[in-house]
């Protein structure tokens, strides 16, 4: 029964987690490509030194390193006056100009050769041209086009915008065509990756994402870790223990640990510093510094303070909540009965209340290590730790999106590992409980 269940819940883990992944595609794929293009020539252009056409050829290889030169999807939909090699073209400009164009006109092949005679223009030797050519990329309405080539007469660009306008219709544009791309897509190629760990390239500093995740994640790890053992020791006794006080005592406790709750982690973490790590009280521990955790352990003294924060901010409610879990199995009859058989108070705490009230309690750590990783962007940023929580700040700020996708996944991945252990232990402790 124990292997079925194990079984069923990692069957469950499968499309759970390639939902996640689907989510975490789409939000890729929603972000807007003049965003994403921009970010690309930010991140090339901070090489110094490179000419215009060094410059183009750096993007376009860029480009292809984050395979954007690929369709999103195995398929698409579009309309069907629309090229399936659209995504190729670049700058995004040139491409938006040609789709307005085309979805404005409804002709393709005169709609093609307006395009072609604006980008001439535009590449022309003769100032008038070029300034000309630049004023008619982007614009699509007839009214504005005939404006600035009114004076005009006779040339190429007048008569083939003449032919597009003539033979103009609104009815092709709205005619969906379905198209199958097959394995050469981004989702296809990103998924690849994710299977063999690769997550890409980051935008800003073409390093590899999969070892930057790594560093953070260690780095993450060795603080949460430590703070789920704290929690584990310091909170189920101080749980135990309030759920054995009665009258004043209980309401004086359980203030101070209401107190406790409602610290930010922020400002836990800004005192620490203020009475454990300067000069004004006790100089005892580094703030700052980190770079990564040594194997030696010379570097532990920094993770000191930022996993005394997680513990300090996690006392409040989760000794309340173990105290909770064990005066409510207290109150049920085989309690009740236990005592009338004459159990000591400790046998009915150890052998009865306790051991059944620790799904409960495994339900209230595993979610302080789940909040504790994800939310650990307070902690890293306060003591400069380069962890998981910081490298996804770090990269939203300089929207270095192929990090922020990799983080995300990752972050998604130990939230199912966590709640698969956790659902496994329930069945451990007790064996009743069912698929």
């Amino acid at each position: 029964m124990f292997l079925r269940y194990v079984i069923l819940r990692l069957l469950t883990v499968v499309p759970t987690l390639l939902a996640i992944i689907l989510l975490i595609f789409a939000f890729k794929a929603f972000i807007p490509d003049d965003f994403l293009e921009r970010t690309l020539t930010e991140s090339v252009t901070q090489q110094a030194g490179l000419s215009q056409e060094d410059l183009v050829k750096e993007i376009l290889e860029l480009r292809k390193d984050l395979q954007l030169d690929l369709p999103l999807f195995y398929f698409t939909i579009q309309s069907s006056i629309l090229p399936d090699t659209l995504h190729k073209i670049y700058p995004i400009e040139k491409a938006d100009f040609i789709r307005d164009i085309l979805l404005e006109y409804g002709n393709r092949e005169n709609a093609e050769n307006y395009v072609l005679q604006v980008f001439e223009l535009q590449r022309s030797g003769n100032f008038e041209a070029r300034v000309l050519g630049n004023q008619l990329f982007g614009i699509t309405s007839p009214e504005a086009i005939a404006g600035f080539l009114g004076p005009i007469q006779n040339t190429p660009i007048v008569e083939s915008f003449k032919a597009m306008n003539k033979f103009k219709s609104t009815v092709s544009p709205l005619v969906p065509a379905f198209k199958w791309i097959g394995p050469s897509n981004q989702f296809h190629q990103w998924l690849s990756g994710l299977l063999s760990l690769d997550f890409g390239k980051s935008i800003v500093d073409q390093r590899e994402v999969s070892i930057k995740i790594k560093t953070a994640l260690i780095n993450t790890l060795h603080i949460t870790i430590p703070g789920l053992l704290g929690v584990l020791l310091i909170c189920i006794p101080i749980g135990i223990w309030l759920s054995r006080l009665k009258g004043i005592l209980r309401r004086v406790s359980t203030t101070i640990l209401f107190a406790l709750d409602a610290l930010p982690l922020f400002w836990i973490s800004l005192l620490l510093i203020l009475f454990l790590a300067s000069n004004q009280f006790i100089n005892a521990f580094p703030a700052f510094g980190l770079t990564t955790v040594n194997a030696d352990g010379l570097s532990l003294q920094y993770l000191v303070l930022p996993v005394l924060a997680l513990i300090i901010s996690a006392v409040g409610y989760v000794s309340m909540q173990v105290a909770k879990a064990i005066n409510d199995e207290e109150s049920k009859v085989y309690v009740l009965s236990a005592r009338a058989l004459g159990y000591s108070e400790k046998d009915v705490l150890w052998r009865h209340v306790f051991r059944n009230s620790l799904i409960p309690i495994i339900t209230i750590i595993s979610g302080f290590f789940i909040s504790a990783f994800a939310g650990s962007l307070v902690v890293e940023i306060i003591f400069s730790i380069p962890g998981m929580g910081k490298l996804l700040y770090d990269s939203v700020s300089m929207r270095d999106f192929p990090v922020i996708l990799g983080v995300l996944l990752v972050i998604s991945t130990i939230k199912i590992i966590v709640n698969l252990l956790t659902d496994v232990s329930y069945k451990v402790i007790n064996p009743t409980v069912n698929f």
